[in-house]
C-alpha cells in the first residue's frame, strides 16, 4: 500500500483573530478553570468613572466582566469604547481611556509610542488565552483521480484566522494522522499607570475580577482559554495591594 505524505507546516501571521462566529459557540474541549484560582471578593465599594477601549476580540468578554462588576459596585460607572487594535492604541495613547483590552500583546514599536507620550511603559496584564486547536485529517477521495496526495494540504482549523500561510515541509503521513497541535496567545489588559503609583480603585477592581475564578469562568464560557493559578499569582499582588486586599 502506497504511503502518502501531507504538507503540514504553518506560519501563523494573523495580527488578530477575527471573531466571525460567536465565541460562545466554539467547542471548549476538556478545558476547565483552575480550582486554585481565588474567587473575587469585594471588600470595598468602588465608585468613580472608568473608561476602557476594547478591540474586537475582547469586547464581549470585557462587557461580561463589567456587567458582573457593576452588580457588586453599583456606584461605579464604566464606559466601553469598541475599537480595533490600531484605533484602540491611538485612543489609549491620546489619554482618552485608562485601560485598553487587546487580543494580542503590544509590539515594541507600540510600547515606544506609548512611552513617548507618557514617559513610562503601560502595565501589561495577561487576562486570558486564545487557544487554536489545529489538527490533520486524511482525505480519501478527490474529483481528480490523478492528483497525488503529496500535493494536498489537509488541515482543519476550527477558528477563523486573519491569515495563514502554509509551507511545503513534507512529513510522513503516519506521523501526522490523528495529530493535533495547540497554538495559544494571550489576551491582555493594558493600564496607564506610572510604575511607582497605584492604579485607580476602579481599574484595579476590573483587573481583580478578570483574574478571579468568576472572571476566568466567563472567559472560558465565551471561548477564551482560562489562565492557570500560577499565571494569575504573578499578576495579582499589585492589584490587591492598591485596595488593602490580603
Amino acid at each position: 500500500m502506497k504511503f502518502f505524505r501531507v504538507v503540514f507546516t504553518f506560519y501563523l501571521i494573523a495580527a488578530t483573530v477575527q471573531m466571525s462566529i460567536p465565541s460562545a459557540n466554539w467547542g471548549q474541549g476538556h478545558q476547565t478553570v483552575d480550582p486554585d484560582i481565588p474567587p473575587y471578593l469585594s471588600q470595598n465599594s468602588a465608585s468613580g468613572m472608568l473608561t476602557i477601549a476594547a478591540s474586537e476580540g475582547m469586547q464581549l468578554l470585557v462587557q461580561a466582566w463589567i456587567n458582573e462588576l457593576l452588580l457588586r459596585h453599583p456606584d461605579l460607572k464604566v464606559a466601553v469604547i469598541p475599537t480595533n487594535s490600531k484605533n484602540g492604541l491611538a485612543t489609549f495613547i491620546s489619554r482618552r481611556t485608562e485601560l485598553l483590552a487587546m487580543s494580542r500583546a503590544f509590539t515594541r514599536t507600540e510600547i515606544s509610542e506609548f512611552v513617548l507620550e507618557y514617559g513610562y511603559e503601560p502595565i501589561e496584564v495577561p487576562v486570558a488565552g486564545n487557544t487554536l486547536n489545529i489538527f490533520i485529517r486524511r482525505v480519501t477521495s478527490f474529483n481528480d483521480p490523478s492528483r497525488d496526495l503529496n500535493d494536498l494540504n489537509t488541515v482543519a482549523i476550527p477558528v477563523p484566522l486573519t491569515s495563514v500561510s502554509v509551507s511545503r515541509n513534507i512529513e510522513p503521513l503516519h506521523t501526522l494522522m490523528s495529530s493535533s497541535y495547540l497554538l495559544q496567545r494571550r489576551r491582555y489588559l493594558y493600564v496607564a499607570t506610572p510604575p511607582n503609583a497605584f492604579p485607580s480603585q476602579a481599574a484595579s477592581e476590573l483587573v481583580r475580577y478578570a483574574l478571579s475564578k468568576q472572571g476566568q469562568q466567563l472567559a472560558l464560557d465565551l471561548g477564551h482559554a482560562p489562565l492557570s493559578s500560577a499565571e494569575i499569582a504573578q499578576s495579582m499582588p499589585r492589584w490587591s495591594a492598591c485596595c488593602n486586599i490580603p
